[in-house]
């Protein structure tokens, strides 16, 4: 375990506009702090998320913090092709106005399945979607078969409670 240097922890607590006092202790007010310009969106589940229409009814509404369509939700991640950076229960939040473009974060749809990984165009028209963690294949996408995106990843939302 180690303690970061003062001047990163002050660089870090103005990037995030949060108290320095509550970073350093967790002492009073620093939890909410970041201004949020999103919207509610629906935490829907992947089976809803791979419908051919989309079904956003869900008990639980969250705000998010950065600008997003109408049109999004947030859904958990469901497997370890993306860690460490993207664990399973992890949760995203998805567009599907957001046009993908190489190098983001997408939910697409391959063999009947939901599928989070890294969009990437390859030969100019081929369309592969690729895993972070390198235990995992590439997926190539076939509209042919139904494959498909659905949207573009706006923001990490966290674990699930």
């Amino acid at each position: 375990k180690t303690e970061p240097e003062n001047a990163a922890l002050v660089e870090f607590a103005r990037l995030v506009n949060a108290n320095l006092i509550w970073l350093q202790t967790g002492i009073g007010r620093g939890a909410g702090q970041l201004p949020r310009e999103g919207r509610s969106v629906p935490a829907i589940t992947l089976e809803q998320a791979t419908k051919d229409s989309i079904d956003y009814a869900s008990e639980e509404m969250i705000h998010t913090y950065y600008p997003c369509s109408d049109k999004a939700f947030i859904v958990p991640i469901n497997d370890g092709r993306n860690e460490p950076t993207y664990k399973a229960g992890y949760r995203v939040v998805i567009d599907p106005l957001r046009k993908p473009v190489p190098g983001k974060m997408v939910l697409a749809v391959v063999n009947r399945e939901p599928v989070f990984g890294e969009y990437a165009e390859k030969s100019g028209k081929r369309v592969v979607i690729r895993p972070l963690n390198d235990k995992w294949p590439t997926e190539i996408l076939n509209p042919k078969k139904g494959d498909r995106i659905i949207g573009t990843m706006t923001e990490f939302a966290g674990q699930a409670p």
